[in-house]
């Protein structure tokens, strides 16, 4: 389908919302023949400004930790996108799908955190030299992180329309779930440190700080342009 009678499609539909009643029936009009004869469907016309944008995760060959999939969800509720895991060549990574440049906005955003999490993480748990240990301490105390981030952020459920349409441009039938494990719900069955660990983890994301930098702003302002004119993909 050719990008530009998409675009005239979107103007007419612009039009259409025209406080002059004779104008905004005339461009209803032009719109719903221009549809009919290209055959075009109002999910290619919502399509047109979903995009997509991926954030690494540092996980090879496997999927993310379950706190960091709680991330990920976090985030992607706080910017109106769909998160899915994507495995590529060894390499998996999260991919949020949204309108315009949130999805630009949500990877900066997931990057940035992730990285502080897994700062205060290490700075916790320096002193434990078994791996495996380690591993199962920073699950809980990465649980307890993401749930004090998530006083900063308040969420925004996408729609089922909009669930259905970012799915289908991601071209995923999987998209990213919540686990079903969740220490919060069984902190009774926790030792003394696992509780500790996960309480740490809460005042740790909640002290976290996400500041969006010049080059996020100025990248979501290109792409912005870009999708005006169609040109970014």
């Amino acid at each position: 389908m050719e990008a530009a009678i998409l675009r005239k499609i979107r103007a007419c539909l612009r039009l259409a919302a025209s406080s002059n009643a004779h104008e905004a029936a005339a461009a209803l009009r032009q719109a719903q023949a221009l549809m009919q004869k290209h055959g075009v469907s109002q999910a290619d016309i919502d399509g047109v400004n979903v995009h997509h944008s991926t954030a690494t995760t540092r996980s090879r060959g496997r999927d993310p930790a379950p706190h960091i999939r709680q991330l990920a969800l976090l985030i992607a509720n706080a910017f109106r996108c769909l998160a899915i895991v994507v495995t590529l060549d060894g390499d998996t990574s999260i991919r949020f799908v949204g309108y315009a440049t949130s999805p630009i906005v949500a990877t900066y955003a997931f990057v940035t955190l992730r990285r502080q999490m897994e700062r205060d993480a290490a700075r916790h748990l320096f002193q434990i030299r078994i791996a495996s240990t380690r591993r199962r301490r920073r699950e809980t105390y990465g649980y307890g992180w993401v749930s004090g981030l998530a006083s900063h952020f308040t969420p925004d459920t996408l729609s089922p329309s909009d669930h259905k349409l970012f799915a289908h441009h991601s071209g995923f039938a999987e998209h990213l779930t919540c686990v079903s494990h969740d220490p919060t719900a069984h902190l009774n069955e926790l030792s003394e440190t696992n509780i500790r660990d996960y309480f740490y983890g809460m005042q740790g994301g909640t002290r976290a700080r996400y500041r969006p930098g010049v080059n996020t702003h100025r990248r979501a302002h290109h792409a912005a342009m870009a999708f005006e004119s169609n040109r970014y993909v």
